[in-house]
């Protein structure tokens, strides 16, 4: 079992850009059936600063994850006031954590949560709301 990708599952808007209260929706894709314990966490890089993202759980691939075959985990972060990124919201490679939790195969084997770095260009995000 191993992650077959990493993509957005949100829509930032006008001129491409994330405002403060938007939510921007990750999802983490893997080649089969998994079973989460805990509760795993995926860091964003906005910019200079690292963001910490919600778990939401476990979903099957829909419309806005037609690329995977298995399942999906989602990951979602409320924008703040002060966080920026005029070149795109980046995930690292490998920096999705257990955080003390677990990822399981239909077997009950952990899977490989190694993953490429990604960086999506089109997601920008405003330090506030324009006036």
């Amino acid at each position: 079992m191993y992650v077959t990708g990493i993509s957005m599952g949100s829509d930032p808007g006008y001129n491409d850009t994330y405002e403060p209260g938007d939510v921007i929706r990750v999802l983490v894709g893997f080649d089969d059936e998994v079973t989460v314990t805990g509760t795993p966490r995926l860091p964003l890089y906005l910019g200079r600063s690292t963001v910490a993202t919600d778990f939401q759980g476990v979903q099957n691939p829909g419309d806005d994850a037609s690329s995977f075959t298995g399942e999906v985990l989602a990951f979602t972060y409320t924008v703040q006031d002060g966080d920026e990124d005029d070149n795109g919201i980046t995930v690292e490679a490998n920096s999705l954590n257990l955080h003390g939790g677990s990822i399981l195969d239909t077997a009950g084997n952990e899977v490989s949560l190694r993953h490429d770095a990604e960086t999506f260009y089109g997601h920008l995000v405003a330090s506030c709301r324009p006036s």
